[in-house]
């Protein structure tokens, strides 16, 4: 099969859409099936199989580009004489809504993936005064895409939950859910290095790792407190924070505020082929995150055998096994977040082993199993709405 993609974050880029999309692409590929990348950038312009739209910079985020003129390409000309049997929209944005239109222009059948709570982004762009209606018309705008696309999947049961209580008119036929995989060949127990082990804290520490865009949303300011809280009873604590992001000074000043900068290590950015030294190498792994919808930073760092201090929401809250492959705590709940970060750094072999098992059981080559399945039926069945399924509750 080939399949055009559209996303609104790609390439150069690196953030849980792009790596998760860019895994279950070369998998399928290895298959015998073909992709075109459709996406925002610096400038107008196909090179290969990446199509881009021209767009400007996003507050904060120099590699990612908002593209607002659909008119740059003659999308559906290209879909139509590509050779494509079917389209994956992966954000259903600004780009996402461009292969949508030209896709039901050209005849081809839609899947659209929901990685991100759009309406969560709110915030980002509009004045407080109008939030609310913004938030409103961002699901009500959601529910319209969805309802034009053939299948639509999510990468948890709790969003599949969620986008059915806040669509309008409760109306998103085909919806099922679909975890991303995680390589576990690539993320096991065994990638532990002792030279990342001494990077991420000093010898006989005990270390809590993070790691994520450094953005309001992940609520890095709310960890450092908890590790804070943690660490006044247990002294040998480190926390090291990989990432980078517009929220790095406000995670500087808390740092500063707890009283713990001789035990924090701020990592910057850490290269894609140091991620499984650097979750196998941590004793333990947290996330404070509410924006999650699937977390899968998380799943990761399970797959290391690393046990996880999370926060119960979202996909976090369903991926992570409380009392099981790690521990959960309450949104905003200081004292709870840190027992689990105590509990989870003190965690045996029990546990690191569970965290393992259950990770392999949401492995890449599953989810990728799962989604050529999802192709193979929307181009036999065609550009027409398929039979609503019932939205599953488990992943």
């Amino acid at each position: 099969m080939r399949v055009a993609i559209f996303t609104d974050s790609w390439l150069p880029r690196i953030d849980g859409l792009t790596t998760s999309v860019q895994a279950a692409k070369t998998r399928l590929e290895a298959r015998g099936h073909s992709f075109h990348v459709f996406a925002p950038g610096p400038r107008r312009e196909t090179v290969g199989d990446v199509t881009r739209y021209k767009g400007i910079p996003f507050w904060g985020y120099p590699d990612f580009h908002i593209a607002l003129q659909p008119g740059q390409h003659d999308t559906p000309r290209l879909l139509r004489e590509g050779g494509f049997d079917a389209v994956h929209i992966e954000s259903p944005f600004l780009v996402g809504y461009f292969g949508l239109r030209a896709a039901r222009k050209v005849g081809l059948p839609v899947v659209t993936s929901y990685h991100t709570y759009v309406p969560d982004l709110v915030p980002y762009v509009v004045p407080p005064g109008f939030r609310a209606v913004s938030r409103r018309l961002a699901w009500r705008f959601t529910g319209a895409f969805f309802n034009r696309s053939d299948i639509v999947l999510v990468p948890s049961p709790s969003c599949a939950r969620e986008l059915v209580r806040h669509v309008p008119g409760h109306k998103i036929a085909n919806l099922e859910v679909h975890p991303n995989g995680v390589d576990i060949a690539r993320f096991h127990p065994g990638a532990a290095r002792p030279a990342m082990r001494r990077r991420l804290g000093p010898p006989g520490s005990r270390i809590l790792l993070s790691v994520g865009r450094l953005a309001r949303e992940k609520d890095i300011p709310f960890l450092v407190e908890a590790f804070a809280t943690a660490h006044k009873s247990d002294p040998a604590l480190h926390l090291a924070i990989g990432g980078k992001g517009p929220d790095l000074p406000r995670v500087k000043q808390r740092i500063t505020d707890t009283g713990v900068a001789g035990h924090v290590t701020l990592l910057g950015f850490i290269p894609d082929a140091d991620l499984p030294a650097a979750y196998a190498s941590a004793d333990a792994f947290a996330s404070a995150s509410q924006f999650e919808t699937q977390g899968m930073t998380a799943v990761e760092a399970m797959a290391c055998g690393t046990p996880v201090a999370a926060v119960k929401a979202r996909g976090l809250g369903d991926f992570v096994l409380d009392g099981q492959t790690g521990h959960l705590f309450e949104a905003g709940d200081v004292a709870q977040a840190a027992a689990a970060i105590r509990e989870a750094i003190g965690a045996g072999p029990a546990m690191r082993q569970a965290a393992r098992a259950h990770a392999e059981t949401l492995g890449l080559e599953k989810s990728v199993d799962q989604l050529e399945a999802v192709y193979r039926r929307v181009v036999a069945t065609g550009p027409t709405r398929l039979q609503p399924r019932a939205v599953t509750a488990s992943a």
